[in-house]
């Protein structure tokens, strides 16, 4: 019992220890560290052997400070893999659907196809019916043109102008109206991961009487809200989205 709660401790002071650091306190001296978790030197000193001998921590050897090693990342890495973006945007479109009473969907890329993965469905008798599992034209729909403004792989039609493509990119959304359906209209935004590769894209549907003004902006301002959520949470900064995507 004795030695288990002895193994459980020096867990508890590696994990103590590798919380220090931060966007903030990149580099931290033994000292530094010493006083955060409030143990001694001597103790400190050990821990953190044993994390830098296992690749969690790295010592410069010019400054004599700690950072964090390659193995956090490899941790890290396999964490936002796992994430679940479903799970994570459903809240998201739980708060959407009950706010503005409008079907919400979330789609993912088959080819050249776009697919409903997960949909929160209007209560309003005047709405647009899908079915997860659905599959629609990639080149049709506000959803269809942000999977093609984020991916190069897939090839446009020739009648998408590129510089609407482009706006998207900038503006991190997509409007359309009746380009499926004579009288219905959507908004669109991307859901980024880790990496700020799109993997699945949000959007709002319904009847076009009621995507005009005032409700349109207020439609895309809560799905560009729940779309910069759901990809914050998948590790995915707003800093990184202006390098890649607002220098056009």
């Amino acid at each position: 019992m004795q030695e288990r709660a002895s193994f459980t401790r020096s867990i508890e002071r590696a994990l103590d220890i590798l919380e220090c650091f931060s966007e903030r306190q990149t580099e931290l001296r033994i000292a530094e560290i010493c006083k955060m978790v409030g143990l001694s030197k001597s103790t400190t000193h050990r821990t953190m052997a044993t994390l830098e001998n296992r690749g969690y921590l790295i010592q410069n050897e010019e400054t004599g400070k700690y950072r964090l090693g390659v193995k956090t990342l490899t941790a890290g890495k396999a964490f936002l893999s796992g994430l679940d973006f479903r799970a994570l945007a459903l809240p998201h479109m739980r708060l959407i659907r009950d706010a503005l009473n409008e079907s919400v969907n979330l789609y993912v890329t088959n080819g050249t196809s776009r697919v409903v993965v997960e949909r929160l469905e209007s209560n309003e008798p005047l709405r647009r019916v899908l079915k997860i599992g659905d599959e629609l034209p990639i080149d049709k729909g506000a959803a269809g043109k942000v999977f093609l403004a984020f991916n190069p792989a897939l090839k446009p039609d020739a009648g998408i102008n590129p510089d609407e493509l482009a706006e998207i990119r900038r503006n991190l959304f997509s409007v359309s109206h009746g380009e499926r359906a004579s009288d219905a209209s959507s908004v669109a935004a991307p859901i980024f991961d880790h990496k700020a590769k799109v993997v699945a894209v949000l959007a709002i549907a319904g009847p076009t009487i009621r995507f005009v003004e005032p409700n349109l902006p207020r439609y895309i301002a809560m799905l560009c809200e729940a779309a910069e959520s759901i990809s914050r949470a998948l590790g995915c900064s707003r800093t990184l989205l202006n390098a890649l995507y607002h220098q056009e």
